[in-house]
């Protein structure tokens, strides 16, 4: 049959549909992935890197009830935890996947009917204003959450910018609508947390207010100003405190609509009649500094009321974002690569004004000038792949991050870098002083933007802070002393990776005291080798071992999370040189294949919050971060195929795209952002040395837009589920016999073509000038 051809404008017109629906970076992201069990993430919304985290709180669990710890908080870190079936309302700032927590700022939640000041319990939802949901009826993308409040018939929406939040809420009809504003909520929460709180209703449609509280940061201050699109009917400041002084604000009838309120215990109602259908839409802003500069960021980022067309904008946002890296891969593998990368632009977070102005560490105002502040540096765990990935990703904000830590360490009075730090406040979180390999790691790199000699001041007096957490007699003894500090082992050796980083820096510096001092000092991890038993582990003053060794043990051995059979292999530094010890190659193979398949009593484990089976295999603990580089240390002794393996099986055994989906918590990026790295076939085992050890990609290709314009592309040829062996690789067509690439050589742009197999190549990067570099290996150290 004769066909006439179709009109090219209808063909047009035709594919035009089909062109716009095509999938984006943005539409495989997952915000649900890790809100259960351990991942601690929230579902909310947020911009990149947005001060606002906006999301739900799905219980009130305190984190002590008078009687010391309370283990079932651990589980709110985020606020949010997806078995749960109410929502007490909807708080504005929240941390990804930490493992201790905070924060849980101005909580809100619209209700209908008779007024309940209290958010009520999980299991008697009545007995309060929280409200039951479903997630059949909850949805979230980046930037954006929908729930609908079942007890109240109530549609909730979300958005944010990065210093404001935007509420659409959907009421049926009522006399009796409420906005409820509870200042005493918070995560982690506590009686007598809240300091101090204000609310003040500057009008009908404008309340502004800030509380300062006393958590896991001791001295934090935050200010909000709120607008609304519906002017407020009637309203209530409550304190439910009975001060011992009263003052003379007895003048006053302060429970008929009296526009202020002060205390420890302050919670508002705003009370408003509504029609079917209608919304009413609420605009947060926060500031560190004033509820003045509260309004202008509210002003500046969200000055109109189109909340459809703020939530396209930081969709878009996110999409471009998330399109510095555009892959091709399996749906379920796109899902969480995205989702990896979605969260790891989730902190540290946006800490400035839109004016510039911030809180700094000494609780005085400061300007930041030509940068923008951030704060959240969780670096214990950032340090290791969220950070280097910045290196890559975000070099402009990697700039500015390490500003704002030399803007601590001027406003410090210890003079020092942050160890954890947030909100203006140093919160000593952890070991070491990992702020250290990250501006070396960035300096290294060449990434600038900030005064690298004060920066290398900073450095060396992080190391040298004697009065911290044994460095005084790390520096007298070459290893910190268990009789005299606790995990001491876990301290010595990172302590002795900071310095080799702090030697790099001082190299390339041309400081060659500094160098010498530096390097001899990134050694230390040779003085706590047991050659007995073979492993790393805690000495005492008078130079002997500890007694009573166990090395399957988490408590009382000298380690932080951890045990001897992993926290032995922490010297990324020296791969080589901990070979050496331990008799050689060989012996590393041996000693990694029996971790990944060795049983783990669990009394080895209990107690520990972050070691959980959920994240382990064998004894190689991937759901806490000390052994995240374990799994590349085979291409150290020559065998990169066995990389490959366990990487893959990481991969696919520990990331799945669901509500559980991660094994251990997030760690503001760093989970995330090793199977970022991993899917694209490398990883940065020793931050500061300038390398990414090559792993076996699960992504069939990857083009990563770099800022200087070029594009690094890596290919997987022939890759599957069983073709998961690297048989050969070409870096910009010529073959590529190493198992490491350098940053130079990512930065530089170009294509890295991996030729996949269903079985081993023995051969390929099985020589020792092969391996990837360590310290005893670098002739130049």
């Amino acid at each position: 049959m004769h066909r006439s051809p179709i009109p090219i404008v209808l063909l047009l017109a035709l594919i035009a549909p089909v062109m716009s629906m095509a999938q984006q970076p943005v539409d495989f992201v997952d915000p649900f992935i890790g809100t259960d069990d351990m991942g601690h993430m929230y579902p909310g919304a947020s911009a990149p890197f947005g001060m606002v985290q906006l999301s739900p709180e799905t219980d009130t669990l305190l984190y002590s009830y008078g009687q010391g710890y309370n283990p079932g908080v651990y589980r709110y870190c985020s606020g949010y935890q997806y078995a749960d079936s109410t929502i007490v309302g909807f708080s504005h700032t929240h941390f990804n996947g930490t493992g201790h927590s905070d924060l849980g700022d101005f909580l809100l939640m619209p209700t209908v009917g008779p007024l309940l000041m209290n958010p009520g319990t999980g299991d008697r939802p009545e007995s309060g204003y929280r409200s039951r949901f479903s997630h059949d009826r909850e949805d979230a993308s980046p930037g954006y959450y929908r729930v609908m409040l079942d007890d109240y018939s109530i549609l909730a929406e979300l958005t944010a910018t990065e210093r404001t939040g935007f509420h659409r809420y959907t009421f049926p009809a009522s006399d009796a609508a409420h906005l409820i504003l509870d200042l005493t909520s918070g995560i982690y929460n506590y009686d007598g947390k809240v300091i101090w709180a204000s609310l003040r209703v500057e009008n009908d449609t404008l309340v502004t207010g800030f509380r300062q509280t006393r958590g896991w940061a001791r001295t934090r201050y935050l200010y909000f100003a709120m607008t609304l699109s519906k002017p407020i009917a009637s309203y209530e400041l409550l304190n439910d405190e009975r001060p011992v002084y009263g003052g003379f604000w007895r003048k006053f009838d302060q429970s008929d609509n009296f526009p202020q309120r002060e205390g420890k215990k302050v919670r508002a109602h705003f009370d408003f009649s509504t029609a079917v259908g209608e919304t009413i839409k609420v605009k947060v802003a926060l500031s560190a500094v004033s509820t003045a500069n509260a309004l202008e960021n509210l002003r500046s980022e969200i000055p109109g009321w189109d909340f459809d067309a703020v939530h396209g904008r930081v969709r878009s946002h996110w999409n471009r974002e998330l399109s510095r890296v555009m892959v091709q891969a399996e749906p379920a593998t796109k899902t969480n690569f995205y989702t990896a990368l979605y969260h790891t632009f989730l902190s540290p977070v946006v800490y400035s004004d839109v004016n510039g102005e911030y809180r700094g560490l000494d609780q005085n105002i400061h300007r930041a000038d030509g940068f923008t502040n951030y704060t959240i540096f969780s670096l214990w765990d950032t340090y290791r792949a969220l950070h280097p990935l910045f290196t890559i990703l975000q070099q402009r904000r990697t700039g500015d991050m390490i500003r704002s830590m030399l803007a601590h360490y001027e406003e410090s009075v210890h003079h020092i870098l942050p160890v954890w730090s947030h909100y203006s406040n140093e919160n000593w979180c952890m070991i070491g002083y990992h702020a250290v390999p990250v501006i070396a790691d960035a300096l290294l790199k060449g990434i600038g933007g900030y005064d690298t000699g004060k920066a290398f001041t900073a450095m060396k007096a992080s190391a040298d802070y004697d009065i911290y957490d044994g460095i005084g007699y790390y520096k007298q003894y070459g290893y910190v002393p268990e009789d005299l500090n606790s995990n001491s082992a876990s301290k010595t050796l990172e302590y002795a990776y900071d310095d080799f980083t702090i030697a790099q820096a001082a190299k390339r510096l041309g400081r060659t005291d500094d160098y010498k001092r530096f390097i001899r000092r990134a050694a230390n991890y040779r003085n706590i080798f047991d050659p007995e038993t073979g492993f790393l582990r805690a000495r005492l003053s008078d130079g002997s071992f500890k007694d009573g060794f166990d090395p399957m043990n988490t408590h009382g051995q000298g380690y932080i999370e951890g045990n001897a059979w992993n926290y032995s292999l922490y010297v990324p530094h020296d791969i080589a040189g901990f070979m050496e010890l331990i008799g050689g190659a060989g012996k590393l193979v041996e000693w990694l294949d029996g971790l990944f398949v060795m049983d783990v009593a669990d009394a080895s484990i209990a107690g520990n919050e972050d070691i959980t089976r959920a994240g382990m295999i064998g004894n190689y603990v991937h759901g806490n971060e000390p052994s995240h580089h374990v799994p590349y240390m085979y291409n150290y002794a020559g065998m990169p195929w066995k990389t490959q393996e366990r990487v893959h099986q990481i991969m696919t055994g520990m990331y799945k795209a669901r509500p559980d989906g991660l094994c251990g918590n997030d760690d503001c990026g760093q989970m995330s952002a090793w199977y970022v790295f991993s899917a694209l076939g490398f990883y940065p085992v020793c931050p500061g040395d300038g390398v990414y050890v090559i792993g076996s990609p699960c992504v069939e290709r990857a083009e990563i837009a770099l800022e200087n314009g070029r594009r690094f592309i890596m290919k997987a040829e022939y890759l599957s589920g069983d073709r998961i062996y690297i048989q050969s690789v070409t870096l910009n067509g010529r073959p590529l016999n190493r198992s490491w690439i350098s940053h130079e050589e990512v930065i530089g742009g170009g294509r890295l073509v991996c030729i996949m197999g269903d079985t081993p190549n023995r051969d390929w990067a099985a020589e020792p000038e092969e391996v990837p570099p360590s310290m005893s290996r670098d002739p130049k150290d």
